[in-house]
């Protein structure tokens, strides 16, 4: 029964009256406030009257709570009464519409005409609130953004939109007012929005614009109006301008280092890019070239003369080129048919430095001649385009072009500029955007977490009122509103839940469910149904089904182009014979379980529609054009999440995300739309062929699909090439495509991608995808083991005499069942099942305690115990998989040599002894799996070693070899025993010993040198190849001699469970079988070539050396189950897409072409035939669709957007098999690669980043506290990693003294003062920016100058230099920033004085001005709000050791795959990506190909070039190529695969990992509140002046000062004495004050934990301070100080008194006055009320105080 409400209860209209009882609040408040500004009223009481915020459920938009009743329909749309009481005395009111949505509005009138009672503001009041007025708003801007994807739409639209978006605003200022009062039309920012678009849409109809026309493209910003009427995108949008406020400080690093970089490069290599290689001018020309190349007015009177005479001699008669001219001489040199042509850029760049570029035979290398490359765009010529180049850098787009283009023309050294920008900028900088947005994507997510589950609380507490039924219903709604606002993900494809409040909706259900589901049916149907549920949902036949459905995956997966007639047949009665298979489950489990217990379950929905999908299939199979059908079987590949929980997970985060990301999907719509139409009808006019040399490219902005896709292309990370193309045909508009494309890329690609990434990541919250589950059996293990079971049960019941087998699947025997389930926890009801999420049968646990999200109750006539089906609880199997997970061990462990299995009872009583002694070691010694040693242990430890080993030595052997070869066994007990215990005593010795170690390191080091000096030219260098040779010989001698002593030393048992151990014994073996295949002749067997292959392997060995490395491996290690989950879940994601490119394209990317490799057109060549009778080459692609192996290949390549755009422009120009290609005729398969990037690229290789960083955080958790770095780093660095990170934990530095001679304290006192510092920042600012607008071509006068002007520069910084000698004296040299200063200085001084030698024989002198750039940094400190900047820097210093392990092991990685690439394709002819610069023929070559390759780029080109076949090479051998000079194409593949793999997807993650997680742990500390490091150093940064010797003291009269100048939070403004005396400071001898000690109070004052009584462990850690002073002696504190200081005027206090009292008793009688008395009592009085330090005074302020 319905509650009545009183209209007015909660609702009154507004009325005059209203509006004059709100006007009287607002003067009773005015006035009441004036009270408190003149002191009449206590500020204490403002709270008790003033409601500081407005509540947040009454806000603009929100819909009326229930709790305020029901709402009259008569309200609708009229004005009402502000009922939130916030707005109570604020002139306001409100209208709530027909769905409860609340509008607010100001009762000042509108316009200052309309009040909120005239007619015509009621009317737009109305018509404002209703809901058709905002659809009609919708409508049109949907339809206005059709209209504007049109090249030319009809005029008369614009006019028709114009109107309704004025008649839209007209409205709202009727209704809300123009701007003066709140909630008025322009205090709405989307409004402004409007009104800008309006205004400019009047002007642009009205107003002859002329060259302004492009104004009008902003009418596109009308899309942005969605945003503003689609509810909930506001709020997104805020958290999105939230997320980039919250860039600030990043985004200002990184402009700072983008600046820094350009400025260094903009000295380094501004015009190097136009070095080209010219032809030599020649001697003699024929007269055709010679007057072709010489104009007639640059030709000599004399030759000139003699043309006539020339004429007559013919085309053959050679001219002798006269004396050169300087006008002549550039003639040639700027004549582009001299360039010599290039293959990294059009013309070939050169460098005259060694190992730069180098030009061909008959050119040379001339600097600053022709363009710059990329259409003049790619330089360093200025500082802008430095920036644009750096830029371009940081975010990694095309820039292995600009790596190998500063290579070409500067030398291979200059890779270290290219490090410093990839890994500081790129991996650190671009990654903390990534980490800025996912920490305020996460805080956005909490809050609104917090405010739903707050909402479901106060519901489930309203509805305890309710019936029983209601109020169950009630809670589970809220507990999934709360589940879903926290971002769960449900672990299957989720039940149906009929449950409705609806009575409607029940209806219906109820009416499907008699018409469908409620059929009486015989006995008979009842008994078969149980027979097919018995049969369909047996473990075995769910195993069944699952090899079918991999089976089918397989069969799906074996099309190819080309295929036979009898492989077509076979794959097509395959199909049939699968479709019939799953055809007959579904209908079987149809009846089994019944329609509506069916179709309950999300996958058996699932596999209805599939199976549906296939026999329409099969029924269309011969209808033409629908061979699109076939993709749906493709379909049948995620039945297989059903039995695979990771492929599971991995499509609940993406159902989960893309459900989430609704709202955001559809503003990087509006980005897309809106950055696509702008360029359109900017630049649209621009992209002609003309202006392109006659082709226009495929990327323009001509047409609105092809916009999308340039804005696609940016939003994938790729920008500059097509900017390139913009710029280029815009002319003189080319900054409008800069700004264009700069915007597309930061807000598309770092802000809402990364918000993107962001979610996904906080997928991985609550599920970690490399677990395995639970250790309860799961039904395909139940199937299997039924599976054996069944033939020894068919042996027992043949022959009696075997007994019958145990089942050891749930029940496990037939006696004792309901034991045995009450100890499992499961109880067994007749007649019941489960149907789990995931498809498969369980028993059903608690039918009272059971809820849909589990699974559904089944009821089944006769279903009893007999079933071998069982289920678990979630918490049951959490419970076990932890047990599992405390009590797994290893056998083999990678971080410890010992034996970790078993205990000390099994072991032998020899073991027992050996274990027991080496326990019984002082010193750390190196185990096997390479531990560091302990630095201090002496040099005669190993002794100790000695004596333990010649009683105990340990085990030659495990215990079955000592079984089974007795000698062995029984050596102690021979006579030489002693002798042999002695050697392997000396062994153990000698390889335990620090030395030993060491030479064994620096010979894989000098090894590791050894191979890769052997590169291609060591043929030329017979001398060398032999001292290879023999070296290669001693290093095998020495490895192999390390291994046998180590078998010695520690035994073969010990030595073969080491897996570091088996790693060096495989490697040594590889080059013995190398060594041996040499001395017997048969090194040319291409088994041992390969063998010799793997020496590359060599290097590994310094992993279990260098613990940096080691630590980082057993992290990787352990999260490779994770790894290798996720990459087989990546391929069959990826095979959909596979499958589906070779029913697409397969077949279709050959094309014909002519002898030189250009595609012939379409209208002259059609077909294959036809190429064959031109004599035409008719050629494949050599990245294809063919199969589904070269599908894989193809589509890494668009996942990591390297060759994409070739294989996307072979599919939209492909026809059909056979047939020439044509150019852009099915435009529209562009949506298939762009379909794969969204899920197969960023979806499934960002679950790397995912996993990586659940892994460590899970690792993190088991091993205690500290953060997943500490995975990263040895113990040396966690200790330094912990040093940076305790409180306190830094001293005093020793400051520069003020000096006594008063004019050198003059000096002093402004060299310290933060004036003269910021006045030298400035002067630093003002010198980067006289840098900045250096310029190559710059005039002599504008050089002469800059000269002038860096002179200058110097001057003042040799002027701050001398006078702070001056103040300083020698002191000036004790502090690092001050040498830093003077090298500098001195160093400037001589770039002047000896430029010219400087410049030739080291760097460019203004290269070290750029130095200079780094005191910049020193601001830092002074800036009181470059905190976040400082906590930046800090959490980069704070992850530099793991992130130099992480790089260390990537360099090693890099290392060895460059020895293997040397080895392997060494002798591969230059072709495609493989130039002088990047190939595999040298050492240096290989790393600086590897290095872009770890970045995904340019691997495409250096494959291509690494596949090279005939005719394209020469297979046979050749002096120069003795094995030819061809690719290997399937090594290859696996090469570069590999390396991505582990490069790029994996270490590069980890640094991705470690940053976000040090990141988040910064701001987490910052955020925390209290002291944080950084706090700390400013606290230290101010002590060094007042304490400048360093002495750890200061005076107690110097601690008031001190405390006001630190910053906040540390801070304590004066007046500070009393609270000073409230720390409780202790006082040492002198009336000084220890560093720590006020350190440690005022941390105490800030975390609130003053008076809190200190532990004994934090008594005992303040007692052992190792920084404390010798002098360190607390005399008193400043409490106790004041009581004693207060005890003493009490004391004189009365002594005053009885003195007094004394005084005028000893006086005579006519002295005295009758009110001496009342005077001395008052005076008493005044005393206690006026004295400072009185008691009640005192304990009034510290009252205040607390």
């Amino acid at each position: 029964m319905e509650k009545e409400i009183t209209p007015n209860r909660n609702f009154r209209p507004l009325t005059n009256d209203s509006v004059k009882e709100i006007q009287r609040l607002i003067d009773e408040k005015k006035e009441y406030l004036r009270k408190i500004k003149e002191g009449e009223i206590d500020e204490d009481e403002i709270e008790k009257h003033d409601i500081e915020d407005p509540d947040p459920k009454l806000s603009v938009g929100c819909v009326l709570p229930d709790n305020l009743g029901e709402f009259p329909d008569d309200y609708v749309g009229r004005p009402l009464e502000d009922i939130d009481p916030y707005y109570a005395d604020k002139e306001t009111f409100i209208v709530i519409a027909k769905d409860r949505s609340i509008f607010r509005f100001s009762t000042t009138s509108a316009c200052y005409i309309f009040t909120p009672f005239h007619p015509i503001r009621r009317l737009a009041l109305y018509t404002l609130v209703h809901s058709l007025f905002s659809t009609l708003v919708m409508l049109t801007i949907l339809v206005n953004c059709v209209f504007m994807t049109m090249k030319n739409p009809p005029e008369i639209t614009e006019y028709i939109f114009t109107g309704i978006y004025t008649f839209e605003m007209t409205v709202k200022l009727l209704a809300r007012g123009f701007v003066l009062t709140h909630f008025s039309y322009l205090r709405d920012p989307w409004n402004w929005l409007d009104f800008g678009v309006i205004g400019l849409a009047y002007i642009t109809i009205f107003v002859d614009l002329g060259n302004l026309s492009a104004l009008r493209t902003f009418r596109v910003l009308r899309a942005l109006k969605t945003i503003s009427v689609v509810p909930g995108l506001k709020t997104l949008v805020s958290a999105l301008i939230q997320s980039v406020i919250n860039l600030r400080d990043v985004l200002i690093l990184t402009v700072f280092a983008l600046c820094v970089f350009a400025l260094v490069a903009l000295q380094i290599y501004m015009g190097q890019l136009r070095q080209k290689c010219i032809r030599n001018i020649p001697e003699f020309m024929n007269i055709s070239e010679y007057l072709s190349f010489w104009p007639n007015s640059t030709l000599p009177d004399e030759y000139w003369d003699n043309y006539t005479s020339w004429a007559g001699l013919g085309e053959d008669f050679l001219v002798t080129v006269p004396n050169i001219t300087d006008q002549m001489w550039f003639l040639w040199n700027n004549n582009t048919e001299n360039f010599q042509i290039g293959d990294i850029s059009e013309y070939k760049v050169c460098g005259n430095s060694s190992g730069g570029g180098i030009c061909a035979e008959g050119f040379r290398c001339l600097p600053g001649f022709g363009p710059n490359p990329n259409y003049g765009y790619t330089n360093f010529d200025s500082f802008g385009w430095a920036a644009l180049a750096s830029f371009r850098l940081i975010v990694q787009d095309y820039w292995e072009n600009l790596y190998q283009l500063i290579m070409a023309v500067a030398g291979p050294v200059h890779i270290m500029f290219f490090i410093v920008v990839i890994f500081l900028g790129s991996f650190y900088l671009v990654n903390l955007i990534l980490a800025v947005v996912a920490m305020s994507y996460e805080d956005a997510s909490s809050e609104t977490a917090e405010e739903e589950a707050e909402a479901a609380a106060k519901a489930a507490a309203e509805a305890e009122a309710e019936t029983a039924s209601e109020a169950q219903k009630s809670l589970e709604r809220a507990s999934k509103k709360t589940a879903s606002a926290a971002g769960d993900i449900e672990k299957g494809a989720g039940a149906l839940d009929y449950d409705s409040d609806d009575d409607e909706e029940e209806t219906i259900a109820q009416k499907l469910d008699r018409i469908f589901c409620s059929w009486s049916c015989p006995p008979v149907w009842d008994k078969f149904a149980n027979l097919c549920f018995l049969f369909i949902c047996d473990p075995v036949m769910e195993l069944f089904i699952t090899l079918c459905i991999v089976l089918n995956t397989l069969f799906m997966a074996m099309d190819y182009h080309g295929k036979s007639e009898h492989m077509t047949y076979v794959l097509q009665q395959g199909n049939y014979a699968f479709t019939g298979i799953f055809a007959g489950e579904m209908v079987l489990k149809m009846i089994a379980l019944g329609l509506k217990q069916y179709f309950t379950v999300g996958w058996n929905i699932f596999d209805s529609i599939i199976v549906t999908l296939s026999l329409v299939e099969l029924g269309l199979e011969g209808v033409k054009g629908l061979s699109v059908l076939r993709s749906f079987r493709l379909l049948r590949v995620f039945k297989l999440a059903k039995s695979w929980p990771t492929l599971n997970l991995l499509i609940s985060i993406i159902g989960n995300s893309l459900g989430a990301l609704g709202n955001l999907t559809f503003i990087l719509g509006i980005v897309v739309y809106i950055f696509a139409v702008i360029g359109m009808q900017l630049f649209g006019q621009y992209y002609t062929a003309e202006a392109f040399g006659g082709t226009l490219p495929r990327w323009h902005f001509q047409d609105f699909f092809h916009g999308f896709m340039i804005i696609f292309r940016v939003l994938c990370g790729e920008w500059v090439e097509t900017m390139w193309d913009c710029m280029h045909c815009a002319g003189s508009a080319y900054p409008a495509c800069l700004i264009m494309f700069l915007l597309t890329m930061v807000i598309g690609n770092l802000v809402i991608l990364n918000l993107f990434l962001a979610l996904l990541l906080s997928s991985f919250s609550g599920d970690n995808i490399g677990e395995s589950g639970s250790d309860e059996p799961n039904n395909l293990q139940i199937a299997i083991d039924k599976i054996k079971w069944f033939p020894k049960f068919l042996l027992s019941l043949c022959f009696p005499c075997i007994p019958t087998p145990k089942k050891n699947w749930p029940p496990y025997t037939d006696q004792g069942e309901e034991e045995g389930e009450e100890e499992r926890g499961i109880h067994m009801i007749d007649g019941q099942a489960v149907i789990m999420q995931n498809g498969s049968v369980s028993k059903l646990e608690d039918p009272d305690k059971w809820s849909a999200s589990n699974g559904v109750v089944v009821p089944i006539a006769g279903f009893d115990s007999e079933l071998d089906i069982t289920g678990m609880s979630p918490s049951q199997k959490k419970l076990n998989y932890d047990e599992m997970g405390e009590t797994k061990g290893s056998k083999y462990s990678l971080s410890s040599g010992s034996v970790t299995s078993g205990s000390l009872e099994t072991l032998s009583e020899k073991e027992k002894g050996t274990l027991e002694a080496e326990s019984t070691k002082s010193q750390s010694v190196t185990t096997l799996s390479g531990e560091g040693k302990d630095g201090e242990e002496d040099e005669e430890a190993p002794t100790k070693c000695w004596e333990d080993l010649d009683e105990n030595a340990p085990e030659c052997l495990c215990e079955p070899c000592y079984k089974k070869i007795p000698f062995c066994a029984n050596v102690d007990e021979k006579s030489w025993a002693p002798t042999w215990n002695a050697i392997r005593a000396r062994a153990h010795w000698i390889i335990e010993h620090k030395w030993f170690e060491t030479f064994i390191i620096a010979m894989i080091m000098f090894s590791s040198l050894a191979l890769a000096i052997e590169d291609r030219h060591i043929r030329q260098r017979p001398t060398l190849k032999k001292i290879l040779e023999y070296a290669d010989l001693y290093f095998t001698v020495i490895f192999f001699l390390e291994m046998l002593f180590k078998w010695l030393g520690y035994g073969y048992k010990k030595y073969f469970t080491n897996a570091w151990c088996w790693l060096d014994f495989i490697i040594v073996m590889v080059s013995l079988v190398s060594l041996v295949a040499k001395i017997m002749g048969m090194e040319n067997v291409s088994a041992f070539k390969s063998l010799r292959t793997l020496r590359a392997l060599r290097p590994l060995r310094a992993i279990s050396r260098a613990e940096g490395m080691r630590v980082v491996v057993n992290a990787l290690i352990c999260a490779i189950p994770s790894i290798g989950n996720v990459l087989l879940v990546c391929l069959i994601f990826w095979l959909i897409f596979a499958i589906m490119g070779v029913q697409l394209f397969g077949g279709k990317y050959y094309k014909c072409v002519d002898d030189e490799g250009t595609k012939v057109n379409a209208s002259y060549v059609r077909d294959e035939f036809e190429c064959a009778q031109k004599n035409l080459s008719w050629i494949n692609a050599p990245i294809n669709f063919d199969h589904v192996g070269q599908a894989y290949l193809s589509l890494f390549q668009v996942a990591t957007f390297k060759g994409w755009m070739d294989i996307m422009y072979d599919a939209i120009d492909s026809t059909d098999v056979g047939l020439q290609p044509e150019y852009e005729v099915n435009l529209f398969m562009y949506l298939y690669f762009v379909l794969f990037i969204i899920f197969g690229s960023f979806f499934t290789l960002n679950l790397f980043i995912g996993v990586i960083i659940e892994n460590f955080n899970a690792q993190k958790k088991k091993g205690g506290e500290g953060s997943s770095i500490d995975l990263f780093m040895t113990e040396d660095q966690k200790k330094y990693y912990a040093a940076m990170k305790k409180l306190g934990s830094k001293s005093p530095t020793k400051g520069i003294p003020r000096p006594a001679n008063k004019f050198q304290a003059l000096f002093y006192d402004v060299a310290m003062s933060q004036v003269f510092e910021i006045f030298i920042m400035i002067i630093i600012g003002l010198n980067m920016v006289s840098m900045m607008i250096e310029h190559y071509g710059q005039s002599q006068e504008f050089t002469d100058n800059l000269a002038l002007v860096n002179i200058v520069f110097i001057g003042i910084f040799t002027w701050e230099m001398v006078w702070k000698m001056i103040a300083f004296g020698f002191k000036y040299f004790s502090q690092g920033w001050n040498i830093f200063d003077c090298v500098v200085v001195v160093m400037s001084i001589l770039g002047i004085l000896l430029e010219d030698i400087i410049e030739k024989y080291f760097v460019s002198p203004t290269l070290l001005r750029v130095i200079r750039v780094a005191r910049i940094g020193r601001i830092l400190r002074l800036i009181k709000g470059a905190k976040g900047i400082r906590t930046l820097i800090f959490s980069l210093a704070m992850s530099a050791p793991a992130l130099f392990n992480i790089g260390l092991l990537l360099f090693l990685v890099m290392f060895i795959y460059a020895i293997f690439g040397m080895i392997s394709f060494m002798d591969v002819i230059r072709n495609k990506g493989l130039s002088e610069i990047t190939n595999f023929e040298t050492f240096g070559n290989s790393i600086i190909s590897l290095f872009e390759v770890c970045t995904s780029a340019g691997w495409d080109g250096l494959l291509a070039g690494t596949m090279v076949e005939p005719p394209d090479c020469d297979p046979e051998p050749s002096d120069d190529y003795p094995t030819g000079n061809c690719g290997n194409s399937s090594l290859a593949i696996f090469f570069f695969l590999s390396y991505l793999v582990l490069n790029f997807l994996v270490m590069t993650n980890m640094y991705i990992a470690v940053i976000l997680d040090n990141f988040s742990n910064a701001v987490a500390e910052a955020d925390e509140g209290g002291v944080t490091e950084d706090d700390v150093d400013m606290y230290y940064s101010l002590w060094e002046r007042y304490d400048p010797h360093a002495s750890k003291y200061i005076r107690l009269d110097q601690v008031s000062k001190f405390v006001h100048e630190l910053d906040a939070p540390l801070r304590v403004p004066k007046p500070n004495k009393v609270t000073i005396v409230y720390l409780d400071l202790p006082i040492c001898t002198e009336d000084r004050v220890y560093c720590r000690d006020l350190l440690t109070k005022l941390t105490d004052k800030v975390m609130d934990t003053l008076h809190q009584e200190k532990t004994e462990e934090e008594l005992a850690e303040a007692l052992a301070d190792p920084e404390r002073p010798e002098d360190y002696e607390v005399i008193s504190t400043t409490m106790t100080r004041r009581r004693e200081e207060l005890a003493a005027m009490a004391v004189q206090r009365a002594f005053r008194r009885w003195m007094l009292k004394a005084s005028i008793e000893r006086a005579p009688e006519f002295l005295k006055r009758k009110d001496d008395d009342e005077e001395i009592a008052s005076m008493k009085s005044t005393d206690d009320m006026k004295d400072e330090g009185s008691p009640r005074a005192d304990q009034s302020r510290r009252a205040t105080l607390t």
